[in-house]
């Protein structure tokens, strides 16, 4: 969700502390209305770009007064979420203070704040903040110096926040006369991407990965084929499964699939299409191989379960014929490995299938 390069990011575990108003003795300017803050949010609504005038990011910073024909718009109005805001400085500041301001109905139930900063990046991450009243305030144990980026998230299906004031001292060399600040124009381009464009880079990437697993797939074959032991044999055939059942995950499409998926079943496992939804999955052929060169392996139950229970397609329609399968199923599998670690699992969901069937 965070999106700008939080690769090998150091996290800083920050406290939570009243706004101490006396302490800030320096003056404090709202950082986030100066010309070198550049703003954006996740989503706004009606699927509107996050420049929209009426509900989008820059009226979390502007002072409460962005009056359209008449009417204070001066607040964001989030989509469905996930949502946060996000605000880039182009030149480094210190933060003392983060303020979130609501005034209405839909208010987020929890926000948190990241504050990211040095070189290399470090990201200071608030606790779960709630409100108390129209404002929550989170001040760093320490002022966050060498800010560059401040993330808002907020949990919440639509949400409505009016402003966000970033308090710190004026950095030297900056225009202090409030501004609505601008979109940050590079992260705008960024999401206003072709689609078309987008599907073709993500296929691309997918066909990749999915040539890397089926690479893995014959690797894992090759040592099957090898091996002068049941117990090897049955640990290769589980392990071919696992990684089978992986594959099918990197398809969009059906047309995407089905060659791929041609070249892996080479290799032992099928991948049969699943009629209610219409996607492929890989097979079982694995997990039996297993529970036949190694009933009684240490990873039998694994196989039983995945060969019998996780099958990976299904259409229960809560028949009474489904409902006695599934708990002969679930029973079986209790006698066969009552101290699996999905013991437990089965137990609850056999317990739900016979109080379903009374």
């Amino acid at each position: 969700m965070y999106g700008l390069s939080m690769r090998d990011t150091t996290l800083k575990t920050a406290a939570l502390l009243p706004v101490a108003t006396a302490a800030l003795a320096q003056p404090r300017v709202n950082l986030g209305r100066l010309s070198i803050a550049r703003v954006f949010v996740s989503d706004v609504n009606g699927g509107r770009a996050a420049d929209n005038p009426m509900y989008g990011a820059r009226n979390l910073f502007d002072g409460g007064k962005n009056v359209i024909n008449g009417i204070n718009y001066s607040y964001w109005l989030s989509g469905d979420g996930p949502h946060w805001a996000l605000v880039r400085f182009s030149m480094p500041v210190t933060v003392d203070a983060v303020i979130v301001k609501i005034d209405g109905e839909q208010i987020p139930q929890k926000f948190w704040v990241h504050l990211r900063s040095g070189s290399p990046p470090q990201l200071t991450m608030s606790p779960a903040m709630s409100w108390t009243r129209e404002r929550a305030a989170y001040v760093p144990a320490a002022p966050a110096k060498d800010v560059h980026e401040v993330m808002v998230l907020f949990e919440g299906k639509t949400i409505r926040v009016d402003e966000i004031e970033i308090l710190g001292a004026a950095p030297a060399g900056a225009d202090l006369t409030p501004v609505t600040p601008p979109i940050d124009r590079e992260l705008l381009l960024q999401v206003s991407e072709a689609p078309e464009k987008i599907h073709a880079r993500r296929a691309a990437m997918a066909e990749q990965l999915a040539a890397a697993q089926i690479e893995s797939m014959r690797s894992i074959r090759s040592e099957i084929d090898r091996a002068t032991d049941n117990p090897s044999r049955a640990r290769g055939w589980l392990k071919l499964n696992q990684t089978a059942d992986e594959l099918p995950a990197y398809f969009d499409s059906s047309r995407d699939a089905k060659s791929a998926l041609a070249k892996a079943e080479k290799f032992g496992i099928s991948f049969p299409w699943c009629e209610p939804d219409g996607q492929p999955f890989a097979g079982s052929e694995g997990y039996a191989r297993y529970l036949q060169l190694w009933p009684d392996g240490p990873d039998a139950d694994q196989a039983w379960w995945r060969k019998n229970i996780d099958v990976g397609c299904g259409d229960f329609e809560g028949t009474a014929e489904e409902y006695a399968g599934l708990e002969k199923t679930y029973s079986d599998f209790l006698r066969r490995f009552p101290n699996s670690p999905r013991a437990a699992e089965a137990r609850k969901r056999l317990a739900e299938i016979r109080r379903s069937r009374r």
